[in-house]
């Protein structure tokens, strides 16, 4: 029982038996005995072989049909010719993802990391170095989130991305203008100027005037930027929120 599934998985990683009982510990003999039809391991060895492959005990036992790439993390069925040629085209524009971004994790994985880092940087009992370097690893994996929104598109810009997330470091997230400003240094951004963040009076004045402080940041903004720069600016947040709700055609 359940032998045949585990011969497609031999050929799908083009690995002989011999070799899965050495990865795994199962003998030969408890092999041969499978295929043979004697005797079926049990579900500890079981749970060995589907470790070995990357799959589910649930695929191993004929209980589902789904299998997820190692290497693209694409979700697909090895007994559906449709799903075999999405995936390999999956693959390929991953693999060309790679190529330019360096190691992709899995979707989870990055999402994990991200909320695990930003959480770090807004922690105020770390110091501003400790913070620092959690934003920049907040970023490295917040641009891989959206490397993998984008269906691994080889066009999206690290410095764009990387402006538009160091732009929010404002008053909405109550950031001392000290670490704001160390961040943008280290990104060659100019300074923000005038306690702009810290300032009690612009909070309360935020607070009264507008639901949302971004408006008010905009107007600050134009204020200190000359009109080219200030269109730019304008430019990468409809970038972020294209990015954010790519089936709103209203645009930001």
């Amino acid at each position: 029982m359940y032998y045949d599934r585990f011969a497609k998985l031999c050929e799908m990683n083009n690995v002989k038996p011999g070799q899965v009982s050495k990865g795994t510990g199962v003998s030969t003999a408890t092999l041969t005995s499978w295929k043979q039809g004697k005797y079926t391991p049990k579900q500890d060895k079981l749970q060995k072989i589907a470790d070995f492959f990357n799959v589910s005990i649930d695929f191993l036992m004929e209980k589902d049909d789904f299998v997820s790439c190692p290497n693209c993390h694409y979700v697909y069925s090895p007994f559906s010719d449709t799903d075999i040629e999405a995936h390999a085209e999956f693959h390929k524009k991953y693999e060309k993802a790679v190529s330019v971004y360096g190691h992709i994790p899995a979707e989870e994985t990055v999402v994990k990391a991200r909320e695990s880092f930003i959480n770090e940087f807004r922690d105020t009992t770390k110091t501003n170095p400790e913070r620092i370097v959690a934003y920049e690893s907040f970023l490295d994996y917040d641009f891989l989130l959206d490397v993998i929104n984008s269906g691994y598109s080889l066009t999206l810009d690290r410095g764009k991305h990387d402006y538009r997330e160091i732009s929010t470091l404002r008053i909405t997230y109550r950031t001392p203008e000290e670490l704001v400003n160390a961040i943008r240094k280290a990104h060659g951004l100019t300074p923000i100027e005038d306690g702009y963040y810290e300032s009690p009076e612009i909070i309360e004045w935020v607070q009264d005037t507008f639901d949302d402080p971004d408006m008010h940041f905009l107007h600050k903004m134009k204020l200190k930027m000359t009109p080219e720069r200030f269109k730019k600016h304008l430019e990468f947040m409809e970038d972020s929120y294209k990015l954010e709700n790519p089936d709103d055609d209203i645009g930001c």
